[in-house]
């Protein structure tokens, strides 16, 4: 993807460890856009129902859809989850590959 598109960086982590910088589109959802990435996201349902591909939000904002699906809830996103087949950078982020459990 260009960068003069419409692109928001996300740094992805594992741990402490930056696994790499990426360029998403804001209207992708966050699995297609590691997943172009050439990262391996594990993922289930890619509806949000299962929270297989949970991971934490370190820095940034992401959308979550309204309603919540069933695979998260409030209380995880105030933990910093987030579902990468929902969830959409609204800004730059940076992103754990583990989920904050």
């Amino acid at each position: 993807m260009d960068k003069g598109q419409n692109t928001v960086p996300v740094l992805v982590w594992r741990g402490s460890r930056l696994i790499k910088s990426i360029e998403s589109d804001p209207s992708v959802v966050l699995l297609e856009a590691l997943r172009k990435a050439g990262l391996e996201v594990p993922s289930n349902c890619q509806s949000g129902t299962c929270g297989t591909c949970m991971m934490t939000l370190k820095n940034g904002a992401v959308t979550h859809p309204d309603p919540l699906p069933a695979g998260i809830d409030e209380n995880w996103i105030e933990e910093g989850a987030f579902l990468a087949c929902v969830a959409k950078p609204e800004s730059p982020i940076e992103i754990d590959l583990r989920p904050p459990i």
